[in-house]
């Protein structure tokens, strides 16, 4: 009985974590700060919840990669004139 109670203790204090990061209001929320550990991902659900988080940590490092591209770009530019 005790192991199933810290269990739930343990399950709503990732749950307030998980809140925590979703109402914090420093900008956009990163996916990478809510991604399983890897021997957390036993359930099929987990699975496809990961996999969908870590298309979101791709896609943002490929759109901050093309910003910081582009001011390099019009730095060079602004060089070349």
């Amino acid at each position: 009985m005790e192991e199933i109670h810290w269990k739930v203790v343990q399950m709503e204090k990732s749950l307030e974590e998980l809140r925590g990061m979703l109402s914090e209001d420093n900008g956009p929320i990163q996916a990478y700060n809510i991604l399983y550990e890897s021997f957390d991902l036993f359930t099929d659900k987990r699975k496809r919840a990961q996999i969908e988080l870590l298309k979101e940590c791709a896609f943002e490092l490929k759109r901050d990669f093309n910003r910081e591209f582009d001011k390099f770009c019009n730095t060079k530019q602004e060089m070349l004139f």
